[in-house]
């Protein structure tokens, strides 16, 4: 039988397969109804509907670019300045998160983003923590936070992003990452915040070429001390990248969706998915920003089955994959391995059937 004309996995069992979502922005989550209850809160925003909500904070396959996808991120947060808030969109997002079959995630926020309102950047890493409490209290959740320092932003400000990761390290916090726009703010510019963060010992993942081309990557894991890649499309356009990427076991965090939402892909079928497998590049695959894009986990994994044509072997490593590249301490790596092992043995069977 073809490749083409494989039998697919049946998307209840995906849904139920174990996952971890390792890139997963805050402000990308909040779902349109939970917008509008808190817009209406806001001077003029008494009559917005969920109509207007979802016109100015999602995208579709239409969208094409990213500079039109980040245009929704500044309308979003309009209603994320205040403590409560914060912490009822970390906990929705978590809970989104649960009905499309996650385990582990690491929730992304840049502090900065949420101080309009008046909040202190300590402030809202703790209302986030505290709403990563309250989920673990309901659910079957396990989360940590990575802070994001921003491409454009003043350096003082993305200085104290360290510290707080340095902070709240032992508190919730499992890293740092760089994201904006890498085409207008080159990732070469950071190299020095990020030697800060590197030096005293800070997990990173950085957003590198996406929108620009590998050597974006190449600094990023050169200069700034990179063990993960947000998206890094453009690796394949290098084969001598995708050979250190595979060497040095440096993990992309692949998010299908999100790149055909931003034109880095004009169809699914052209993402680097299947060709960073075959190259032996370690990836995981995520969710990004799922209220913007109006997706979730399971979606993206039934996806990535159809259209890269996953082998249940393909889809088990995978699902491990999330676990070997989170930002964990090995024991919390280690029962988090055992229970997804656990999980893909119990739904072996359903998989391997809807191959046949």
């Amino acid at each position: 039988m073809s490749q083409g004309t494989e039998p697919q996995t049946a998307p209840d069992v995906l849904r139920a397969w174990p996952k971890a979502d390792l890139h997963l922005h805050l402000d990308g989550s909040v779902r349109p109804e939970t917008y509008l209850e808190l817009a209406r809160e806001l001077p003029g925003q008494e009559a917005l509907t969920l109509e207007e909500v979802r016109a100015a904070i999602t995208v579709g396959d239409g969208a094409g670019s990213l500079t039109q996808f980040l245009s929704r991120f500044p309308v979003i947060n309009r209603v994320t300045q205040t403590a409560p808030a914060l912490r009822r969109i970390t906990r929705e997002a978590l809970e989104d998160a649960v009905q499309a079959g996650v385990r582990y995630v690491e929730l992304r926020a840049a502090p900065w983003l949420h101080t309009q309102g008046g909040l202190a950047p300590e402030a809202v890493v703790e209302a986030i923590l505290a709403g990563m409490k309250e989920a673990a209290r309901q659910i079957p959740i396990l989360s940590r936070l990575i802070l994001v320092a921003l491409r454009g932003r003043p350096e003082e400000e993305n200085r104290q992003v360290v510290q707080l990761a340095l902070r709240y390290r032992e508190h919730g916090v499992a890293g740092i990452d760089l994201a904006g726009d890498e085409s207008l703010h080159p990732t070469a510019a950071y190299g020095g915040i990020f030697r800060e963060a590197q030096e005293a010992g800070l997990a990173i993942t950085v957003h590198a070429g996406e929108g620009a081309g590998p050597e974006s990557i190449w600094t990023a894991v050169r200069e700034l001390g990179a063990r993960r890649l947000g998206h890094a499309t453009s690796a394949v356009q290098d084969p001598a990248l995708l050979d250190y990427l595979r060497e040095h076991q440096i993990w992309v965090e692949v998010c299908l969706t999100s790149n055909l939402h931003t034109g880095v892909v004009a169809r699914l079928e052209e993402h680097p998915f299947r060709r960073f497998l075959e190259a032996g590049v370690p990836v995981t695959l995520n969710s990004d920003d799922p209220g913007v894009s109006q997706i979730d986990l399971a979606g993206e994994w039934v996806r990535a089955a159809q259209t890269f044509h996953l082998t249940p072997e393909e889809l088990a490593q995978l699902a491990l994959n999330g676990v070997e590249a989170a930002f964990v301490p090995e024991a919390t790596r280690a029962m988090l391995r055992a229970e997804f092992e656990t999980q893909i043995d119990r739904l072996w069977p359903q998989v391997t059937a809807s191959r046949r």
